[in-house]
C-alpha cells in the first residue's frame, strides 16, 4: 500500500510537471528563417576569359564583363598555385582567375516569401536569365511560394517557384514578393479542470 502512494505520488508530480509542455507552438506555426552564407566575385578587369577549367591552358568558354557580379559555384587551383572560381555566365560555366575579380561573402536571410505576378503570361525559364528555356508561362494575379532567387548577368533578381510540379524562375520585374502571412498554430485542448487531468493521469496508472 505504501509503494502504491509512492508511485502514485510520483506520477501525480510528473503530470504537474509535464502538463505545460503541451502549451509550446508547434512546428508548424512558425515560419522557418534560414541563414546562409553565399560567395561573390565581382569581374575587376575588362573581358575576362573565363576558360573551362582551372588554367590559363584551358580553352575560352565566354567572357566576363567588368563589375559582373557572380555567385561562385566552386573553387580549384592551377599548377602554379593560383585559385579559379567557378562562376555561371549565361548558362555557360566556367573558371575566372582570382587575379581579376573581387571576392565577396554575403550573408542572407531567407524567410518565407510569397510572390504574385503582375503581368499576363509571364515566362518562367529553366534558369535566372532571359537565355534559359522556357519551362512555362503564369498569369497576371497567380500566387506562389517562392523556393530561391539568383540574379543574372545584368544584376536583374529573378525568384524560383514551382508552377504545376515545373520548378523555373520569374524575373522581377513582373512580380511582387511580400512577407507569406503564417499559418495559424494548432490549439491545443486543456483539460476542463486540475483535478479531472490528474485523475486522467492516475486512472492511465492504474491501467
Amino acid at each position: 500500500m505504501k509503494l502504491c502512494k509512492i508511485v502514485i505520488s510520483l506520477l501525480l508530480v510528473f503530470c504537474t510537471i509535464a502538463a505545460p509542455l503541451t502549451l509550446a507552438v508547434e512546428p508548424g506555426g512558425m515560419i522557418m528563417t534560414v541563414y546562409a552564407d553565399t560567395q561573390k566575385v565581382t569581374i575587376t578587369g575588362d573581358n575576362v576569359n573565363v576558360r573551362s577549367g582551372a588554367g590559363t591552358s584551358y580553352s575560352k568558354v565566354t567572357t566576363a564583363k567588368k563589375g559582373a557580379t557572380y555567385n561562385v559555384l566552386g573553387t580549384s587551383k592551377d599548377s602554379s598555385g593560383k585559385k579559379w572560381y567557378k562562376i555561371s555566365v549565361s548558362g555557360k560555366t566556367g573558371y575566372v582567375i582570382e587575379t581579376y575579380v573581387k571576392v565577396s561573402t554575403v550573408t542572407t536571410t531567407t524567410s518565407q516569401q510569397r510572390l504574385t505576378v503582375t503581368a499576363n503570361k509571364v515566362n518562367v525559364r529553366s534558369g535566372a536569365g532571359s537565355s534559359y528555356s522556357k519551362v512555362t508561362s503564369v498569369d497576371k494575379g497567380a500566387v506562389f511560394t517562392v523556393l530561391g532567387s539568383a540574379k543574372d548577368s545584368s544584376g536583374k533578381t529573378w525568384y524560383k517557384i514551382s508552377v504545376s510540379g515545373k520548378t523555373g524562375y520569374i524575373i522581377s520585374d513582373y512580380a511582387s514578393v511580400s512577407a507569406a502571412p503564417p499559418p495559424s498554430p494548432a490549439a491545443t485542448a486543456l483539460p476542463s479542470s486540475p483535478s479531472r487531468w490528474l485523475r486522467g493521469c492516475w486512472t492511465l496508472a492504474a491501467a
